[in-house]
């Protein structure tokens, strides 16, 4: 893709949690978007429908960047194939809550192709061309990324507590003044 001056812009995957940027070697030539909505077969009476069940899981992005360092005779691994599999790793295993699980990122490429922020789900390296000492030279990796704006650890994500920690709050408010109505999954105020 090229700029509005006519220079290549390379496609970059944001890494949210180190503030860092895997740049492609080269653009991919073709992305894949996913997205799809849920529905249920029913029938009555030998009539067939289709019913709606519920929200869309989330949007998946699928492509292949390519790297080549033949003339440059250079390993792939350390410069492409280790900081992409980075983005497959849990960020901080010493740290507990939030920082176990891997990073946020943000796939773009120029100012015409949307911005897609995910996590990635899965990372798929083939190695193409070796040099003669075996070094990597070329390799292809299969990126797919899954639409996310926030993801938590299961273990104890620290914003998805805070958020639950203040809904909870809340709601001790309104029952102690008197305004909460008793019944499961009732609201008297605004505030949900």
């Amino acid at each position: 893709m090229a700029n509005l001056d006519g220079e290549l812009v390379l496609a970059v995957i944001h890494n949210k949690h180190l503030k860092k940027d895997i740049v492609a070697y080269y653009n991919p030539k073709e992305i894949s978007l996913d997205r799809s909505a849920r529905w249920e077969s029913k029938s009555v009476d030998d009539t067939h429908f289709l019913e709606f069940v519920g929200d869309s899981p989330p949007m998946t992005l699928s492509c292949e960047l390519f790297c080549d360092l033949y003339e440059e005779q250079e390993n792939v691994d350390p410069v492409f194939v280790e900081p992409l599999l980075s983005l497959t790793r849990v960020r901080d295993e010493s740290n507990e809550g939030d920082y176990r699980r891997p990073p946020l990122c943000v796939f773009i490429w120029g100012r015409h192709f949307r911005r897609f922020h995910g996590v990635v789900e899965s990372v798929a390296i083939k190695y193409t061309m070796f040099l003669a000492n075996g070094k990597p030279c070329r390799a292809t990796a299969s990126i797919k990324m899954k639409q996310a704006g926030i993801a938590v650890c299961r273990a104890g994500g620290k914003q998805l507590t805070k958020k639950l920690k203040a809904r909870k709050k809340a709601r001790d408010l309104e029952k102690k003044r008197g305004r909460l109505d008793p019944r499961p999954g009732a609201f008297n105020s605004g505030a949900y």
